[in-house]
């Protein structure tokens, strides 16, 4: 928790808040697993932004069902498609399995390829049907996908810089927070 939200959970009633002060970049340099939910894929989707999704349990598991638009390598497979993935580094990779044991292996081969926003889907199939998600039965695909877009209300860097040089009755105002 960063010290915002741990403010916010005791005022919620929540005892004994602790705070991991370097946060998810610590966390990340750490080399630990990232986690992320089924809610993350479904608001993503909802956006309209980008994410890779991969599902890396057996053929025959992927077939009788798998997150629709998901991509399918087994974890023997994952390890030498490293060429089929984005050329962005800072893509979303979503890893899932019904063995977390599985999945975060691959998201340790995803990691090692310089991908620093991969995660696990925490819970796994089980977690995406118990949010009331379904799955697609059929093959998966294996071609990913990804165009990187935009966060609604960013600009572009060109913008940002011109902006920056004066050239724009725009002012930049910096409401970052120590959080």
């Amino acid at each position: 928790l960063s010290p915002s939200s741990a403010s916010k959970a005791e005022k919620l009633g929540y005892k004994n808040i602790r705070v991991f002060i370097g946060g998810i970049p610590v966390w990340k340099k750490g080399k630990n697993t990232i986690y992320s939910s089924p809610a993350y894929i479904t608001k993503s989707a909802a956006q309209k932004m980008p994410v890779v999704v991969v599902d890396v349990r057996s053929a025959s598991k992927v077939k009788k069902g798998h997150i629709a638009g998901a991509v399918a390598y087994t974890t023997t497979e994952l390890k030498k498609a490293k060429s089929k993935f984005p050329k962005a580094k800072s893509a979303p990779i979503i890893i899932y399995s019904d063995s977390e044991k599985q999945a975060k292996a691959a998201f340790k081969t995803v990691r090692k390829w310089g991908y620093k926003n991969a995660s696990v889907m925490e819970g796994g199939v089980k977690a995406w049907q118990k949010a009331g998600n379904k799955l697609v039965s059929g093959k998966a695909g294996k071609k990913i996908v990804y165009v990187p877009k935009a966060l609604p209300g960013s600009i572009a860097i060109s913008e940002f810089k011109a902006i920056a040089k004066g050239s724009s009755n725009a002012i930049i105002l910096d409401v970052r927070d120590d959080d």
